[in-house]
């Protein structure tokens, strides 16, 4: 009887030890399961992560684009894609390029240094090339879609704004804006002049300027800064008006390495601002 007992404590607890073995064995292997499957999440979501391409716009990200041809900006906090914009802008290629990959806040709310402050129409046409807030961290196929449409919002203002005889890239040729290069622009009908260190395109305003076309014909290939500081000698000075009037007028800065498109396009504004205000557009120009 005593062997019988001892026989099936023996017994009893063999069969526990085996349950209690597989229980633990059965907790182990769900941990593990578990915890693989957490890591497989954990993991796709990684590589969905990098496969989405996220990009901070920060400074750096924005330096890389630093050619006309990719150029981002960074205004008041936000990123712009201004790419290929530059042939449409009024003030030339080159304050396009100067800006390409950097902080332009200041550039643009003075127009390049000089004190006046862009249009409203001007700052709509920027908000169409957004691309995001400086810093935000973006995806890649939100980026691509942005910049898609900045480069959409380029082609149309491109095609709003009458630039003759674009010449490609590769064929464009360069001209220094001296003062011999202004010399050739002697006739009011072709009229270069210099003022304050910049060379003014007025070919055609002779018939609207309200001190006579014979006042511009004699500066007409010339340094003309004292005469339109002081009006043709008359010991008086433009007005606001007048000053703004002739910024429409902008070659660009004496000495300066200009590119034939950029003087096509330029010289187109100068026709289009000389036609409007033949018009009896709203200048001021006492």
């Amino acid at each position: 009887m005593k062997k019988f007992t001892t026989i099936s404590l023996f017994i009893f607890f063999a069969v526990v030890t085996a349950v209690l073995t597989a229980g633990l064995v059965f907790y182990q292997n769900n941990i593990s399961s578990n915890v693989n499957t957490v890591n497989q999440h954990k993991n796709t979501d990684i590589n969905n992560l990098v496969s989405s391409g996220i990009t901070k716009l920060d400074s750096v990200e924005v330096s890389k684009h630093n050619i006309v041809s990719d150029c981002w900006i960074i205004v008041n906090n936000k990123v712009y894609d201004i790419s290929g914009y530059a042939s449409a802008h009024p003030g030339g290629t080159r304050n396009i390029a100067d800006s390409c990959g950097k902080e332009s806040t200041t550039s643009y709310d003075t127009k390049g240094g000089r004190g006046q402050t862009h249009s409203i129409n001007a700052n709509q046409e920027l908000a169409q090339f957004l691309i995001g807030d400086l810093n935000q961290k973006i995806d890649q196929s939100t980026l691509s879609k942005n910049v898609q449409n900045a480069k959409a919002n380029t082609t149309t203002s491109n095609s709003n704004n009458i630039v003759p005889n674009v010449i490609p890239t590769d064929t464009v040729t360069n001209t220094k804006l001296t003062t011999t290069e202004v010399t050739k622009h002697n006739t009011t009908s072709d009229c270069w002049i210099i003022v304050n260190s910049k060379v003014y395109n007025i070919s055609g305003y002779a018939s609207s300027h309200p001190g006579g076309t014979r006042n511009i014909a004699n500066y007409c290939g010339k340094e003309a800064t004292n005469a339109f500081d002081t009006k043709g000698g008359q010991g008086s000075s433009h007005s606001t008006s007048a000053n703004n009037l002739l910024d429409q007028f902008l070659v660009g800065n004496l000495n300066q390495q200009v590119s034939q498109n950029t003087i096509n396009t330029n010289t187109q504004n100068a026709q289009v601002n000389n036609t409007n205000t033949n018009k009896g557009g709203d200048y001021e120009v006492d």
